[in-house]
């Protein structure tokens, strides 16, 4: 989507975390982080998305995270996704028997 000439890029995480540890909500903070390194920011506050509580197969909390960035360039668009992909992958705990870590861009 694009919007005076900038691009607006949603990022959206979900299920990094397991029983034994890791947190979404962490895991985006540290992506956020990362972004800024490369003078990358938010529009917004992150989103916590509260999903069903009670819900047989969760993790911990069953919380998944979104946020929205404005970029410039595609090599912009490329690099948000390359360093969430690398952070997801660097910090899921796939170990966990629940753990299906997912990432959506739109």
């Amino acid at each position: 989507m694009t919007v005076d000439d900038k691009i607006i890029l949603h990022v959206g995480l979900d299920d990094t975390d397991s029983n034994e540890g890791m947190c979404t909500t962490y895991l985006t903070y540290i992506i956020i982080e990362e972004l800024k390194k490369h003078d990358i920011f938010t529009c917004d506050f992150p989103r916590l998305i509260r999903l069903n509580p009670f819900a047989r197969y969760k993790t911990r909390g069953n919380g998944a995270l979104s946020f929205v960035v404005k970029l410039n360039t595609r090599h912009e668009v490329k690099l948000v996704e390359d360093i969430v992909l690398e952070y997801v992958e660097k910090y899921s705990m796939f170990e966990g028997q629940n753990t299906n870590p997912g990432v959506i861009f739109y």
